[in-house]
């Protein structure tokens, strides 16, 4: 009974993982933009 208990136990947490992150927006992509850029500048 102990171990068909566990494995309920076991089985719950897995339906309860955390999310992961957010999609990307707009905003995330330009700013993304802007410093590779300016990183690119930099190198050079």
């Amino acid at each position: 009974m102990e171990r068909h208990i566990s494995k309920k136990i076991r089985r719950s947490k897995s339906k309860h993982h955390v999310r992961g992150l957010a999609k990307r927006t707009a905003e995330d992509d330009a700013r993304f933009k802007e410093s590779l850029e300016r990183l690119i500048l930099k190198i050079l």
